[in-house]
């Protein structure tokens, strides 16, 4: 009976820090442009050294001098607490680790998918960073930015065990560019749909953008091989024409020279001439 009511009032708590960071993220907060620089900025952290408290640099601009996309260090870790940890996901507000520009950005790609769907869509201020941990590679988490239709939603998908109507953006890096893969719902309609978007926003493919590109490398190793396939084919084509023609050569010499034999043979010996009479 206690632990059940810890974990209820553990569950209330966190009810509560979501409230309040909901309405802390409310758009009468952000009223101008250069207040979303200021307020989507997190605060430097304190971190223990060696028992001396040192000051973390959290960056604010990139050499652009454009927001950055993320909050995150080196390890693609937020500068600030999760609200909520669970096994290998972590989730985080996304005022200060996701850039205000970048947030509204996949929202309004996020809404541009919901409504080729017919489902609803969503706004920018009901939104949490999920992390992913992985154990492959440097074993940096996989980022993905959810998007949620109420508080109610949110509440729900950050602290129950299912999420319906996804709104989700996981980003995907490949040669230096950032893809997003959607994972778009609706629960009333019975459906989910995917896609696969670049850094311009364009739909590249309606499945998850690894799954895109591994049946685009596929499709290229596979044209490679038929090209080089095709250069063994015309070689080995080049080859026999070469020696058909060789051997086209030789018969012709052949011939002629049986033909020139044959008339040698079929003219007549050179008779002497018969001697003068006396």
């Amino acid at each position: 009976m206690k632990q059940f009511l810890i974990h209820w009032l553990y569950r209330l708590a966190l009810i509560g820090l979501l409230g309040l960071a909901l309405s802390a993220a409310s758009p009468v907060a952000w009223a101008s442009s250069e207040e979303h620089g200021k307020e989507d900025t997190p605060k430097a952290a304190a971190k223990e050294e060696g028992g001396k408290s040192t000051v973390v640099q959290v960056p604010k601009r990139t050499f652009e001098g454009q927001e950055p996309l993320f909050y995150l260090n080196s390890d693609r870790r937020p500068f600030v607490e999760p609200l909520r940890k669970s096994g290998e996901e972590s989730y985080y507000i996304c005022r200060g680790t996701v850039g205000y520009w970048f947030r509204e950005l996949v929202a309004q790609e996020a809404s541009m998918l919901a409504q080729r769907n017919g489902f609803e869509t969503v706004k920018s201020d009901l939104c949490a960073l999920r992390l992913i941990e992985t154990r492959t590679g440097k074993k940096r988490p996989i980022i993905s930015v959810e998007f949620y239709l109420s508080s109610e939603h949110m509440q729900a998908c950050i602290l129950g065990e299912i999420c319906p109507n996804a709104r989700s953006a996981i980003m995907f890096v490949k040669d230096k560019a950032l893809y997003r893969s959607y994972l778009i719902g609706d629960s009333k309609l019975g459906q989910v749909k995917e896609y696969c978007l670049d850094n311009r926003s364009n739909i590249l493919a309606n499945e998850p953008c690894w799954k895109y590109f591994a049946n685009l490398d596929q499709d290229k190793a596979k044209a490679k091989d038929e090209s080089k396939s095709a250069q063994q084919e015309a070689k080995k084509a080049e080859e026999e024409a070469k020696q058909a023609a060789k051997e086209a050569e030789d018969a012709t010499r052949k011939a002629r020279t049986a033909r020139r034999e044959a008339r040698e043979k079929g003219q007549p010996r050179d008779v002497p001439s018969a001697a003068p009479a006396h």
